[in-house]
């Protein structure tokens, strides 16, 4: 059977690159959605990641800072050079487009965290050390928020917080205590449930440790 490459949309992450250069607008359509690591090839990383240097800097990111941003810290060459900011520039009528071009991006991200996570599934169902209880939490603290196609809403902006207590079975007296602040209520099921499960271990070693 053939190996598969990793989903990626190469094509619509030039286009981005493109019009950040070209629309030094554009990237405030971006720069809260689209984090780093959605662009698949390592060059055009490094290029957005100068694109948001140079915008938190109050600079435009066009072709020559860009180049000078990259140059400067040794990083020109490795993106492919000025010819490579050319031909993105070179390419580009517009960055009205960015935002579906985002889109596809990002899709192509998310699937390739999906494909991450499921390999990560495999080898903990068949960890033969791991509690099933432990499977699933490890399960649950491996997915990204930038998976989904929003990101946690708050409902409640107050905090609360969650306690969670474990006795030890021999001697009721001798208690762990765990504490977290909750600033959502629809997260407070979520936080209980890791809680239970730290203190559970934490309880676990001490008792052990005493016998």
């Amino acid at each position: 059977m053939t190996e598969q490459l990793p989903p990626a949309n190469i094509e619509a992450e030039e286009a981005i690159l493109g019009s950040l250069m070209f629309d030094s607008k554009a990237i405030a359509k971006v720069e809260d959605c689209l984090p780093v690591r959605a662009f698949y090839p390592t060059s055009h990383q490094i290029i957005y990641q100068a694109c948001l240097a140079l915008h938190d800097k109050g600079k435009k990111c066009d072709y020559i800072q860009l180049a000078d941003w990259l140059g400067s810290r040794q990083l020109l060459e490795d993106v492919g050079g000025t010819t490579k900011l050319a031909s993105l520039l070179n390419r580009t009528v517009s960055g009205v487009n960015i935002d579906r071009y985002s889109k596809l991006v990002l899709e192509k991200y998310r699937r390739r965290q999906i494909i991450i996570i499921g390999h990560k599934i495999v080898e903990l169902g068949y960890d033969p050390y791991l509690a099933i209880e432990e499977v699933f939490q490890e399960i649950k603290e491996s997915l990204p928020e930038e998976i989904y196609d929003e990101p946690n809403k708050k409902t409640d902006s107050s905090v609360s917080e969650a306690l969670y207590r474990v006795s030890n079975p021999n001697n009721p007296s001798e208690v762990i205590e765990l504490k977290a602040d909750v600033d959502n209520g629809d997260l407070l099921e979520d936080t209980m449930a890791s809680l239970k499960v730290q203190a559970d271990k934490i309880a676990k070693r001490i008792w052990e440790q005493k016998k």
